[in-house]
């Protein structure tokens, strides 16, 4: 028999311990026995996992500023999405938690699976090479290096110049990574708008935002105008909403001051959130990257809110007379490959000056290249105005060969005023494969 009065002390010091751990409330929790047992099932697959999938690592900043860009890389059940976010400025061990709690908060609200990363004190390239090569556990690591396109470009810093996409582009071929650039209409970067807060962004049923569009801007691709309020994959076909009771259901967000968003901004943040138009996924590829910029745009078809996306393919042929040689040629790879397409197109005209001439004051060294872009455009504008989402091969240059400034142009050159496009190039190493 214990004695009573050692029984009682040691109540009372077990209680003591309780009301000094409830009062002092410390931010502690070591996890259940399930959670547990789920992280060594886990360690345990890592370590047995050979098979590489497309993992993204996608430069999203905090991932509720870019909200487009996030929706876009979401990836398969079986890929991981990083959304990555450097700062120049050094953070503090408080400050790092804040931002990454309300990163993690915003993927949860959404239903995003994903995971967020912080690097901070370090310029933009040097950051992109440091996540890209510490990202990641055993063959779990991102192979593609998505950037959003720097709509700025023409009016920043000569500091901000200097990192722009090509100095991310070789940072990602250097570690043998392949590189893709998103740019749509209205930009992606939302962060003035949306503020810092951490409450989600919710504008429509279910805590996701509007997608329907009732307005757009002038120069809105076609694409974005054929939508309707029955095209919504978030309103429900049972109910009948009248254009009062949508315009309370668009309006109840509000930016950072408090004011309603416009309908088109709301349709811009939530434009990949929603099921696509029937219409056409246009993949342009120019040159031989390991065949990433034709599985991307596959993997992408076959996600529910594009299945009514057809795959249309441009290649190229170096004189007319190898045209049906190389249609023929790329249909047996397509038919091997069982990528699926609507329509298969041969350019051979694309070394054919532009229209009209460029200016004789054209740096004389970069006037092939740069007239080799214009032609690309006109071709593009011909055949994808009215496209869904355009894919092409990504022009790369050699590493100090062309300035940012004259690189950008090229860029804004082939993407301005088209419909959501997205440049790819992979590493050379080879995507595609003939058997499952």
């Amino acid at each position: 028999m214990i004695d009573w009065r050692v029984a009682l002390i040691t109540l009372v010091i077990v209680f003591l311990f309780y009301f000094v751990v409830l009062y002092r409330k410390p931010d502690v929790n070591w996890g259940t026995s399930s959670q547990a047992m789920n992280l060594q099932d886990a360690l345990n697959s890592i370590q047995e996992l050979f098979h590489i999938e497309e993992h993204i690592l996608a430069l999203t900043g905090p991932p509720r500023s870019r909200p487009a860009l996030v929706d876009f890389a979401i990836c398969k059940k079986n890929s991981m999405l990083v959304c990555q976010n450097l700062l120049q400025d050094k953070l503090s061990t408080k400050n790092r938690a804040d931002i990454l709690q309300k990163s993690y908060k915003h993927l949860r609200t959404n239903d995003i699976k994903g995971f967020c990363s912080l690097i901070g004190n370090v310029d933009l390239p040097s950051g992109t090479s440091a996540m890209l090569e510490v990202v990641g556990v055993g063959k779990i690591k991102p192979n593609i290096l998505l950037i959003g396109f720097k709509n700025d470009w023409r009016v920043c810093d000569q500091h901000s110049q200097a990192s722009i996409s090509p100095q991310y582009s070789h940072a990602g071929f250097s570690l043998h990574v392949g590189v893709a650039i998103l740019r749509v209409s209205g930009g992606l970067d939302y962060s003035a708008v949306l503020g810092d807060s951490d409450q989600p962004f919710q504008g429509g049923e279910d805590g996701r935002p509007p997608s329907i569009i009732l307005e757009t801007p002038p120069g809105t691709p076609d694409a974005e105008r054929r939508n309707t309020i029955s095209d919504s994959p978030f309103v429900s076909k049972e109910k009948s909403l009248t254009r009062n009771s949508f315009t309370e259901l668009i309006h109840s967000d509000r930016d950072a001051d408090g004011n309603e968003l416009p309908r088109y901004i709301c349709n811009n943040i939530t434009r990949f959130q929603k099921k696509q138009p029937e219409g056409s996924i246009d993949v342009r590829w120019l040159y031989d990257d390991g065949g990433l910029t034709l599985l991307l745009p596959y993997i992408i078809s076959t996600r529910s809110h594009w299945s009514a996306c057809q795959l249309r393919v441009f290649c190229t042929a170096n004189a007319q007379e190898k045209v049906e040689k190389e249609r023929e040629g790329m249909a047996a790879l397509l038919n091997k490959l069982r990528i699926n397409y609507a329509d298969l197109v041969v350019i051979t005209d694309l070394n054919k000056p532009p229209s009209p001439p460029r200016p004789e004051n054209e740096r004389i060294n970069l006037q092939a290249k740069t007239d080799r872009h214009c032609r690309l455009r006109e071709l593009v504008v011909d055949h994808s105005s009215d496209s869904n989402l355009v894919v092409m091969t990504l022009p790369m240059p050699r590493k100090e060969a062309v300035s940012a400034p004259m690189y950008m142009a090229w860029l804004e050159t082939l993407t301005a005023n088209m419909p959501p496009f997205l440049l790819v190039r992979g590493n050379q190493t080879s995507v595609l494969t003939f058997y499952a």
